[in-house]
């Protein structure tokens, strides 16, 4: 009967010769570093001896040839983040590169070390989409600080505790400001704003378009038609929304302050306040106005009305984005301060 015998792994390699793992590696893979030629021969004799073959995956990663890019996330996802990915996959192919998709858990113990292993292939460079911010650790911003230590890693938003990064950046506020003025020209004039926190860049970004919108279209910033989740002991970004959210945001900002227009953090909460002003008679446009953001199709469209969105052109934030890889691929300097513009997108709802 013929025996099938299972491949060796470099670590029974070493186990076998005696040595670290990393210096079976390192023969295998003919690094320049200088190893004792006996060291040497007697690897070499042993993976001879027991038929070893390399991980051919392993093998491009680890000496560049395969042209692999590295793209990072975490569990926690906007909704156009896998959009995103798709468009960065579709390019990155388009141009001869491969894709890695990683994905990060901030929370475990050992997240440094996986941070450590993973960039340890060669990959041609690392798109990181998300600052894997965790206010436990002793420094919040260490996991971001560290991918950052690597040649050929761009962040998509500047994580604001790491100098000297390369990365793409988003004009939130562009997108609500278009909005505002959208909303002006139609005839509203007492516009109101549901935001999550006013912390976030995000946030911050969309309340600097509101005030932007508001002066130039001649209204004063108000700032009790700015409802704030977080004034409420509330999480209310995507995928965390609580069902009293949309019913407060009604009453405050249409019962209370008698708004004729809303702008929503996002198309859930969007959602969630059409339905809240229609159970209470209120119709959507012509008693008040709604407009979301992310522009998230298949939410937008399914909502009755339509849902007017603002959208956060991810075609551009792909294209922007490898961009700006191929120049920190090519030791090209990267522009300071790039943004992609949020745009609109009018649909019944406005």
């Amino acid at each position: 009967m013929t025996m099938t015998k299972t491949r060796i792994t470099q670590k029974e390699l070493a186990r076998l010769a005696n040595v670290s793992q990393s210096m079976v590696s390192l023969v295998l893979n003919h690094s320049g570093k200088q190893i004792q030629e006996e060291t040497r021969e007697r690897i070499l004799a042993l993976a001879e001896r027991y038929n070893y073959q390399a991980n051919p995956l392993a093998r491009q990663l680890r000496n560049g040839q395969s042209e692999f890019v590295n793209i990072v996330s975490s569990g926690a996802l906007s909704f156009f983040i896998p959009d995103l990915i798709q468009l960065l996959e579709t390019e990155l192919s388009r141009r001869g590169y491969r894709t890695m998709l990683s994905h990060l858990d901030a929370l475990r113990p050992d997240c440094l070390d996986a941070v450590r292993s993973m960039m340890a292939f060669d990959f041609s460079g690392t798109i990181v989409l998300d600052h894997f911010i965790e206010p436990s650790r002793r420094n919040p911003w260490e996991i971001a600080e560290l991918f950052n230590e690597y040649d050929n890693v761009i962040f998509f938003i500047e994580p604001p505790g790491v100098a000297g990064c390369t990365a793409l950046g988003v004009d939130y506020g562009s997108g609500v400001c278009e909005a505002v003025r959208h909303l002006v020209l139609r005839g509203c004039r007492k516009i109101g704003i549901a935001l999550n926190d006013m912390n976030s860049l995000a946030m911050t970004g969309r309340l600097d378009g509101y005030r932007a919108g508001l002066q130039q279209s001649n209204l004063p910033f108000l700032p009790e038609l700015c409802w704030v989740a977080e004034d409420h002991g509330l999480t209310g970004l995507a995928g965390m929304v609580r069902p009293q959210l949309a019913e407060m945001i009604c009453r405050h900002l249409y019962f209370e302050q008698k708004c004729d227009a809303i702008i929503a953090s996002n198309d859930e909460w969007a959602i969630g306040i059409i339905k809240a002003l229609r159970r209470s008679g209120c119709r959507v446009p012509e008693d008040v106005a709604v407009i979301g953001y992310d522009n998230i199709a298949i939410l937008c469209q399914c909502s009755e009305p339509e849902l007017s969105s603002i959208d956060m052109n991810t075609q551009h934030l792909a294209e922007a984005l490898i961009e700006l890889l191929m120049n920190k691929v090519k030791g090209k300097s990267a522009a300071p301060g790039r943004k992609v513009k949020t745009r609109l997108v009018v649909r019944a709802s406005s």
